[in-house]
């Protein structure tokens, strides 16, 4: 499962986790559980061939930029999920990429 941190004095929501609040600036924030799922907010394809998508969360400011790892090109608004490795260290690499959401 993703993390996202939550301000507990203004009870905004971000990903990636934050040690403090960047709107208010406290430092009283919480780990909070994202969504199994996000939206494509944008895409790319490098000069190697890999596709990147930004996917944000509902509920959560921010996103993550990351590998997609589905045969097909994805569209903007789509829903994807995270796929983890399966060994886990606690680091953004435990996914391997992001697929489209079943």
């Amino acid at each position: 499962m993703l993390k996202g941190s939550r301000c507990t004095s203004c009870s905004r929501s971000y990903i990636p986790p934050f040690a403090f609040c960047p709107h208010c600036v406290d430092s009283k924030v919480e780990y909070v559980d994202v969504p199994g799922e996000g939206r494509v907010v944008t895409w790319t394809r490098t000069k190697d061939g890999t596709v990147l998508v930004f996917v944000a969360f509902d509920g959560l400011e921010g996103g993550i930029l990351h590998r997609y790892v589905a045969g097909s090109d994805p569209v903007e608004g789509m829903r994807v999920r995270p796929r983890f490795r399966a060994e886990r260290v606690g680091s953004i690499l435990d996914i391997e990429g992001f697929e489209p959401a079943r």
